[in-house]
């Protein structure tokens, strides 16, 4: 929480990306949103491009 709100400029310097430092593999797949949540186990999360041109 802050006490004042932030510029994107500020939130974005702040954020941690994946390509600024390397994640263990299990929390790659967690970031990447390889790891269905508990709810949807067994349930296709990802989108298939059918009829892409």
């Amino acid at each position: 929480m802050s006490t004042r709100r932030l510029s994107w400029r500020e939130v974005l310097r702040r954020r941690l990306f994946p390509a600024h430092f390397r994640l263990p593999r299990p929390w790659s797949d967690y970031y990447w949103r390889r790891v269905p949540p508990p709810a949807l186990r067994g349930v296709p999360t990802t989108q298939a491009c059918r009829y892409a041109f």
